[in-house]
């Protein structure tokens, strides 16, 4: 039986972090990744003043409005006082690992994007990617190719020689 530990040292574990930490560094191997967020379903609306019960006055709010009416219903919010609210997003760099197999049809003809990913990025990401509903990984630097959309298949798995400094994700496309 080998002794690992011979061969594994700490200098040798060091180097493999510090050879991860390169490859993700933002300008080595890594796309940025635009992860999305669920955010609040409604959000006031920033064109008319509201009653207390939340509801709209249908007047126009001459500081914050957007589209200006002098009466009747507001054509911002329709009258509701709210609006739904866009997700949050943020954008990391992340390392996408395709399987290159799933590019290829039965006869050797190119297909879409596969239908699974896997990311690796680092620790310090772990909780943005585990809160995220979505991800779209940054194709811009194939030449502006499909940019799909893909959601969280796995918990994000903390990966490394006896450290965890990196996470690994499994994600699949949305359809």
């Amino acid at each position: 039986m080998t002794d690992f530990s011979v061969l594994i040292t700490d200098d040798f574990k060091q180097l493999h972090i510090d050879m991860i930490t390169g490859l993700l560094a933002d300008t080595a191997l890594t796309v940025p990744c635009e992860l999305t967020f669920a955010g609040a379903k409604w959000t006031d609306c920033p064109n008319c003043l509201r009653l207390p019960s939340g509801k709209s006055a249908n007047k126009y709010d001459s500081i914050n409005g957007v589209i200006f009416f002098q009466q009747g219903i507001c054509p911002y919010c329709s009258g509701e006082g709210q609006i739904p609210a866009d997700p949050a997003t943020t954008t990391i760099y992340m390392i996408p690992i395709w399987n290159p197999r799933d590019f290829l049809g039965k006869w050797g003809g190119v297909q879409a994007a596969n239908q699974v990913v896997q990311t690796l990025s680092v620790v310090a990401s772990f909780d943005d990617i585990k809160k995220a509903r979505s991800v779209i990984i940054d194709t811009s630097v194939l030449n502006n190719y499909t940019r799909n959309v893909f959601i969280r298949d796995s918990e994000p798995n903390p990966a490394g020689l006896g450290n965890t400094a990196f996470i690994f994700t499994n994600w699949k496309r949305s359809q």
